[in-house]
């Protein structure tokens, strides 16, 4: 084999293995079910209502592009206030630390939440 290709070869192959572990780090990176289940989950009760601690002020999970249905739980991110189906936003959360809508960081509040304490 010609030795420049090969040495393209090695260097194409070194790469795609410098990016698959930057995959593999990125999915790892997601919060913990701990700092997770600290998140606030809110019954939803129609685009009016209020009643919970956060509000759900959307009307639909800006995920999965459903409806929310009145009785439905919806997660409510702490800093935005943005509401998500349960199932969908602890998916997006598994892989990501900042809301899907505004990219707000919830990194610092799961560390905070996993450690028991805010600010």
């Amino acid at each position: 084999m010609d030795p420049e290709l090969k040495a393209y070869l090695d260097r194409m192959n070194a790469q795609a293995a410098v990016r698959s572990d930057s995959i593999l780090k990125a999915m790892a990176a997601g919060l913990k079910r701990k700092a997770l289940r600290k998140i606030p989950v809110e019954v939803y009760g129609g685009a009016k209502s209020s009643g919970g601690a956060l509000p759900v002020t959307a009307t639909e999970c800006a995920i999965c592009l459903g409806e929310f249905a009145d009785g439905e739980k919806v997660r409510v991110l702490p800093r935005c206030h943005h509401g998500f189906h349960v199932r969908c936003i602890d998916m997006w959360l598994a892989t990501h630390t900042s809301c899907p809508n505004c990219r707000a960081s919830l990194a610092e509040d799961g560390a905070a939440a996993a450690n028991g304490g805010g600010r």
